[in-house]
């Protein structure tokens, strides 16, 4: 499984599966011509594919959010279609996003993806439990009177994101920023140092399973 461009990998990974590959999942598939085949353009029909009736039977699911704007929802239900006509095998799901960038599904809003994976997953008889229980409601708050409204806002929404998680803050609290959902915690840590933008932000929330 896979979100933006690394959904693209994942479909890309299925066309010529291992044997023991059981599914694929996307997640706002991003679609640049050269992770998908050379021939691939932007005219979303089959020919933009190929002829993929041979190597495309992993089941696979593309996940999208409603407001989608790297593509577009609409320009990815016409990728969907040349997919399909192509000879690919593919479930397409669009959700609606409730926040203003569907290309930050996968990480922002786990809860709407989450049970059509569920879904998907049973589906094909494959593991479905959460691995994970859900997050409590956020229940601290950062300093009042040093931090804006957006950065109270941000870190309320970061407690109940995924877990390996991490919130960093520059010295003022000018500047902050947060990752969650990562592989391990030291990549999330790594992560919101790096997109707090300033070398002396540190971590001031983190958290693991």
């Amino acid at each position: 499984m896979g979100d933006s461009t690394g959904g693209t990998a994942a479909v890309a990974f299925a066309l010529h599966p291992p044997p023991s590959l059981k599914a694929a999942i996307s997640i706002s598939g991003y679609w640049p011509a050269m992770l998908l085949h050379p021939w691939a353009c932007k005219s979303h029909t089959a020919s933009s594919f190929g002829d993929l009736s041979r190597a495309a039977h992993t089941p696979m699911l593309w996940i999208y959010a409603d407001n989608e704007y790297l593509i577009g929802s609409k320009e990815a239900v016409k990728f969907h279609e040349g997919f399909l006509a192509s000879g690919g095998s593919s479930e397409l799901s669009t959700v609606k996003q409730s926040r203003s960038d569907g290309q930050l599904l996968f990480r922002d809003s786990p809860g709407l993806w989450g049970p059509v994976v569920q879904r998907f997953l049973e589906q094909y008889g494959l593991p479905s439990v959460p691995l994970y229980p859900d997050p409590a409601p956020p229940k601290l708050k950062l300093p009042l009177g040093f931090f804006s409204d957006d950065a109270q806002k941000a870190f309320l929404k970061f407690q109940a994101l995924g877990p390996y998680r991490a919130f960093a803050v520059s010295p003022g609290g000018g500047r902050w920023s947060y990752s969650s959902g990562k592989l391990t915690l030291k990549l999330a840590v790594d992560e919101a140092l790096d997109r707090c933008g300033n070398p002396a932000c540190m971590v001031v929330a983190k958290s693991v399973p």
